[in-house]
Order: C-alpha cells, then sequence, then structure tokens
C-alpha cells in the first residue's frame, strides 16, 4: 500500500494495482492485520490530514475534500 501511496488510497485503487478483487482484498486484509482494511484507509487518510495541517496548511475543508471526504459531516 505504501508504494502506490501517491495515489488516492481506496480499496478499489489498492486491488486494481495488485490485480485482485475489492472483496479479496478486504477479506484478506481483515485476516491478517487488524484493523481492517477501511479502517486503516480512513486513518491513514486523517493522519495524512493531520500533517497537512501542521504543516501550515490554510484550511480544514480544502485537506478534507483532497483526503476523499466528500463534506465536512463525513470528516468526524
Amino acid at each position: 500500500m505504501e508504494r502506490i501511496s501517491a495515489r488516492p488510497l481506496t480499496l478499489d485503487t489498492i486491488a486494481n494495482a495488485w490485480a485482485i478483487s475489492r472483496s479479496h482484498l478486504a477479506h484478506a486484509f481483515g485476516s491478517a492485520t487488524e484493523p481492517p482494511a477501511m479502517q486503516y484507509l480512513r486513518a491513514r487518510h486523517l493522519t495524512d490530514a493531520a500533517r497537512t495541517l501542521a504543516a501550515g496548511a490554510p484550511g480544514i475543508l480544502s485537506i478534507a475534500l483532497d483526503a476523499g471526504y466528500g463534506s465536512p459531516r463525513r470528516v468526524t
């Protein structure tokens, strides 16, 4: 996942990069690690957004949108 992290990370982008189905990825990831894939991705997006804000980014809304959240309500 870290190798393709320059692209927006979603289950679909990861599954496509590994040439497996989205459902297989979610199952395999959940069986092998904790947290599950979606929770990992959500935490990863929030961590990246926090780093951007700490580096002096001007506003949280643009950071949230760049992190893949469609609206401020989905950030929480």
